[in-house]
């Protein structure tokens, strides 16, 4: 009996699927296509949760984005202020500044009115002996001495002012009343085409050195002369304050120590009294006012002592400012927080110690002892 031969060609019969039915292969089947419809819900259901997601970070991004550029409003108009705070600090230097030049011109004049009252005493002795109120008035001679001349012109400075008075009076006081005119009379004479004359041909120098009371005391007016008068070249005006300044703590001790500051001095008390009193000598005038010049001299250097002073502390908390406000949105990571700290308070130490060092240099000037416990934690 011969075996059958079996064709290469044709594949061998699966052991796996001759012994499994039809049904098994479609149960099969089915299983893995209800698991795969599964996977395909999960996915969708994962695409839905990274859609929602993702308008979730749009949202907060832009949210973000306005933020930021509200920040970088805010920081260009906070470096607006800054560039407008320097100019009025600049300002306020050039003020101090000319306020400084005024008092050492204040000074100089001062000075050289002491120096002409010596040269004119040291005259008088020698030449005449007479007083000023006795030698005789002519049109051709002039009464008052030279130093008449320099003062004739307006002064800013009040001292300046007060000398041009007592060098007006022959007595080195003010004036008592008059019922005398603005423009001094000529001589009586037997003409009456003379007597009659009109008030131009009265000579200017008489109405300018020997003004009235009312211009004595009003020298910042104009005069009524017919002489040329030179154009005033004052400063720029200053701003009037809103409010006058109080009295502080420094005021009121060196008030304590029997000295006296401009707060003290302007105040409605001292100028009442001032106003009451009788003018002094001139050369106790001088004197008082060389004194209160260099008084004054001592306290606008305190001043400008406070004012640099509150300048170094401004740009120190603004240039911490910039350095936090540049890491919040470019460097999340901050670990510079610190060192700002730390620069902060050697900022602030540093302030205190020049300001102790200025209150001291000017308490030390009226003779005052500087109490450093005293005055620790105290402002200005």
């Amino acid at each position: 009996m011969s075996i059958p031969q079996q064709d290469p060609q044709t594949p061998a019969p699966c052991g796996i699927c001759h012994e499994r039915s039809t049904w098994d292969f479609l149960r099969d089947f089915y299983s893995r296509v209800e698991a795969a419809h599964g996977y395909a819900r999960s996915l969708e259901n994962d695409l839905d949760l990274v859609r929602f997601a993702l308008l979730q970070c749009e949202s907060s991004l832009n949210s973000s984005w306005e933020r930021l550029n509200e920040e970088r409003l805010e920081y260009r108009a906070a470096q607006e202020e800054l560039v407008f705070e320097r100019e009025r600090h600049k300002e306020t230097m050039d003020m101090l500044e000319k306020m400084f030049h005024e008092a050492m011109r204040s000074g100089q004049i001062a000075d050289f009115l002491s120096g002409e009252i010596a040269t004119l005493r040291a005259a008088m002795a020698v030449g005449d002996p007479r007083p000023l109120s006795e030698k005789p008035k002519s049109p051709n001679e002039n009464p008052v001495p030279r130093a008449a001349s320099i003062l004739s012109s307006p002064r800013r400075n009040s001292g300046a002012t007060q000398i041009e008075k007592k060098l007006c009076s022959p007595t080195g006081r003010a004036p008592p009343e008059s019922k005398e005119r603005e423009y001094v009379k000529l001589p009586v004479s037997t003409n009456s085409t003379e007597a009659s004359a009109p008030r131009s041909d009265t000579p200017a120098y008489e109405t300018r050195f020997k003004p009235t009371k009312n211009e004595w005391w009003n020298m910042s007016k104009p005069t009524t002369s017919r002489a040329p008068i030179r154009p005033k070249q004052s400063a720029p005006p200053i701003p009037p304050r809103t409010k006058p300044p109080g009295v502080n703590r420094l005021d009121h001790l060196i008030y304590l120590g029997n000295g006296s500051t401009s707060v003290l001095e302007f105040s409605p008390q001292r100028v009442q009294l001032a106003k009451q009193s009788h003018p002094l000598d001139l050369s106790v005038r001088v004197e008082e006012l060389t004194r209160e010049l260099g008084q004054l001299r001592q306290e606008i250097i305190f001043y400008r002592q406070g004012f640099e002073n509150l300048q170094r502390l401004r740009e120190t908390c603004y240039d911490v400012y910039q350095q936090l406000f540049l890491a919040n949105y470019l460097d999340q990571n901050f670990d510079r927080l610190n060192e700002l700290i730390i620069q902060l308070h050697h900022g602030l130490e540093d302030s205190v110690r020049r300001e102790g060092k200025a209150e001291k240099s000017w308490l030390e000037f009226w003779g005052i002892e500087y109490k450093d416990k005293e005055a620790e934690g105290e402002l200005i």
